[in-house]
């Protein structure tokens, strides 16, 4: 299957949104508890303030598409921290999450080349993605609000 990635816009929120949350509960949500998941959904899919980072374009999208359908997207909050990468579990290990963070890592290297590294907090579900681009963990697992997470970073 043919894929195409691009950055998103404002238009494309929505679409984002709802394959973030569809995914986030099919892969993340088993392994947190329900205040995690709450947490979640409150300063992600909730957040005013986060929807309105993304329309603005402070917090940076990209996304994959299988036709009109958007199967994958990663998102950069303020230069150089990847706060969403999720990819709709019929195009899971097909490439997308590597070309989307192959457009990422050129975007920040264009228009931030002062910027060193990249940091994640990563899911227990992202670990294997993330090393598999080079992440290296900052320390052990934290879960802060019900968020399980390991520190990761990428350097440029």
């Amino acid at each position: 299957m043919d894929y195409t990635t691009r950055c998103l816009h404002a238009e494309n929120l929505e679409q984002a949104l709802s394959l973030t949350w569809k995914t986030f509960l099919e892969f993340e949500a088993p392994d947190y508890s329900s205040e995690g998941v709450a947490s979640f959904k409150r300063d992600i899919i909730d957040n005013p303030t986060f929807s309105e980072a993304c329309k603005q374009g402070t917090n940076q999208m990209w996304g994959a598409f299988s036709g009109n359908d958007l199967v994958g997207l990663m998102v950069l909050r303020n230069a150089s921290h990847i706060c969403l990468a999720f990819v709709d579990k019929d195009h899971q290990r097909k490439g997308i999450g590597s070309a989307l963070f192959s457009l990422l890592v050129q975007h920040v290297k264009t228009h931030n080349p002062s910027a060193e590294q990249l940091t994640v907090n990563s899911s227990p579900y992202g670990i294997p993605f993330y090393h598999k681009m080079g992440f290296v963990d900052l320390g052990k697992e934290q879960t802060i609000q019900g968020i399980r997470f390991t520190a990761m970073v990428y350097q440029l």
